[in-house]
């Protein structure tokens, strides 16, 4: 009968043999095989998101350095276009052109400018797409007020030497 004696931590563990499904035809293999290819989408799917993640700052990249190429173009541009401005009102002055080559001048120099101004916005615009696409952000934050002291009944030393200075006159 000594044999027989099993103590509460070896019946478990008969117990536990005795349950497992001792035919199970392969449902044990199958499932361990569907985790595992589930495990292999996960992975696939990670690292599709990674590449993609990496194709966006590339192109964030590729697009900063094209518009900071054109802004510094369009700002060169720009420079030139007030250097002939400022030489077509010279030669107005002097009288030696008419008014219509200075307002040429003029509306070439706008013209520029605004397309300086346009690209400058671009860039800026493609500094934001390459921040978000390095998986930045930001919040809007309240402005803080500052808390009402305990001091807030009592008229400040400015405003008292305000009143002061009434009253004297």
């Amino acid at each position: 009968m000594n044999g027989l004696d099993l103590g509460v931590a070896r019946f478990a563990n008969v117990s536990g043999l005795l349950t497992m499904p001792i035919l199970d035809w392969g449902r044990t293999r199958s499932i361990n095989e569907i985790a595992g290819s589930h495990q292999n989408e996960a992975v696939l799917r990670y690292e599709d998101a990674i590449v993609r993640a990496l194709e966006d700052v590339e192109n964030a990249l590729v697009s900063l350095h094209d518009q900071r190429s054109r802004a510094e173009a369009l700002g060169t541009a720009a420079a030139s276009a007030d250097a002939a401005l400022g030489h077509a009102q010279s030669l107005y002055n002097r009288g030696q052109i008419d008014l219509l080559p200075l307002l040429d001048a003029q509306r070439t120099r706008l013209s520029v400018r605004v397309s300086a101004n346009d690209s400058n916005t671009r860039l800026l615009l493609a500094t934001v797409d390459l921040f978000k696409a390095l998986g930045g952000g930001w919040q809007a934050f309240e402005p803080v007020t500052a808390p009402k002291s305990a001091n807030a009944d009592r008229p400040s030393h400015t405003e008292t030497l305000v009143s002061t200075k009434e009253d004297q006159s």
